[in-house]
């Protein structure tokens, strides 16, 4: 990635796989946004399970490959990687051999995701094994889970110990609920938050929309880190580098 720019490393922008768009027109139309907001940039993270249809590396590979075709025949400059949003569960080692899970662009960083309103007793256990195998696991929203908004003090450990944070940018600016939006600036003013990103699902309800969370971000950590979460941290994870650890306000 040579161009700079904001680097979207959760977006639901294959069609047909998942609560995503289901065409490819919409898929394009996702792209057009994201170009637009000053996304070059995205890793294509449908979810592995949940949605009807298996979901595998060798389809993630193939969707991403007609995704790219048709993204040059249009004219839009948006570089697309593979990845998948993993369900965090014991099954997830099992997922690991069948490719039904995979690290993001053949890295060591996945992207995990957890219940919305019930916390796992295995949770913390599947996390930790995944991290003693090497992998580097990406919690995504975790401003929306509703027993880290009630219960925050179980996050600093797990991130102490190497799990990075995906905040939401339609948490930041509001967009996802009043709650998500407190509890993601409690993130950021506690320096927890590596990674800003948009999980789209569309181009008008859940979009590509990156520039005003950054914006409202650095309001509160400032724009050095702020461009981290948005733009060097998740280049370097689709790159396989290590990522800035961002601690603090500024």
């Amino acid at each position: 990635m040579a161009r700079e720019g904001f680097v979207d490393l959760h977006n639901h922008i294959l069609p047909g796989i998942d609560d995503g768009p289901q065409d490819w027109e919409e898929s394009i139309r996702m792209a057009k946004v994201a170009q637009e907001e000053g996304i070059i940039a995205v890793a294509a993270t449908p979810h592995n399970i949940g949605f009807g249809r298996e979901v595998n590396q060798d389809l993630v590979l193939s969707l991403v490959g007609e995704l790219r075709a048709r993204l040059r025949r249009e004219g839009i400059e948006l570089e697309v990687f593979p990845g998948i949003e993993v369900m965090v569960m014991p099954e997830v080692f099992l997922f690991l051999e069948e490719g039904k899970a995979f690290t993001l662009n053949g890295s060591k960083y996945i992207l995990v995701e957890l219940p919305y309103t019930f916390y796992p007793v295995y949770s913390e256990y599947v996390l930790f094994k995944l991290m003693e195998r090497g992998y580097r696991p990406i919690l995504a929203h975790p401003e929306r889970y509703v027993y880290f908004q009630n219960r925050p003090e179980l996050l600093k450990p797990l991130v102490e110990s190497g799990l990075l944070l995906q905040v939401t940018s339609g948490s930041i600016t509001g967009e996802l609920g009043g709650k998500a939006r407190e509890f993601s600036r409690h993130l950021l003013q506690e320096g927890l938050v590596h990674i800003i990103a948009t999980d789209a699902h569309s181009a008008k309800w859940r979009k590509p929309a990156m520039r005003e969370a950054v914006e409202e971000a650095a309001q509160i950590v400032g724009w050095d880190k702020a461009l981290a979460m948005a733009s060097h941290n998740p280049k370097s994870i689709l790159e396989g580098k290590e990522v800035r650890e961002v601690w603090g306000p500024s």
